[in-house]
């Protein structure tokens, strides 16, 4: 159903769930790895093989996420698993417009994104600790 590296992307996340980490400080840890990443490949723009790469493990963290809100449907509500797919969709077109045409500047909204998500969990860990 789901291209090799689409499974191994999403063994890989579905393996780190299961560590001594929490899911939320998992998927905290993914998108600040997958910021990294996309930061120091928009900083050397010419080693292309990094920029790749970057572009690669930020598409396999998103290939993963949207495995999940489309095999476990119930774990996410709606009007956010729909939100998150949608943000999946401009990530895959974005992701291939930046390998099509290498420059730094296409890099930077996929770090923004990255980066509010991973702020979103720790915000929302936070508040849910707050609440209870």
């Amino acid at each position: 159903m789901y291209p090799s590296h689409q499974k191994s992307a999403l063994h890989a996340y579905q393996r780190a769930q299961t560590s001594a980490m929490t899911p939320k400080q998992t998927e905290v840890m993914a998108f600040n790895r997958a910021a990294s990443l996309l930061r120091q490949a928009g900083e050397n723009i010419r080693d292309y093989g990094a920029y790749v790469t970057a572009l690669k493990f930020n598409q396999r963290l998103w290939t993963a996420i949207q495995a999940g809100l489309l095999d476990n449907p119930e774990r996410v509500p709606e009007p956010v698993r729909t939100n998150m797919l949608n943000l999946s969709l401009f990530i895959d077109k974005h992701t291939l417009d930046a390998v099509r045409q290498p420059a730094s500047d296409k890099l930077a909204a996929l770090i923004e994104i990255n980066l509010a998500m991973a702020g979103g969990l720790v915000d929302n860990a936070r508040n849910q600790r707050t609440l209870n």
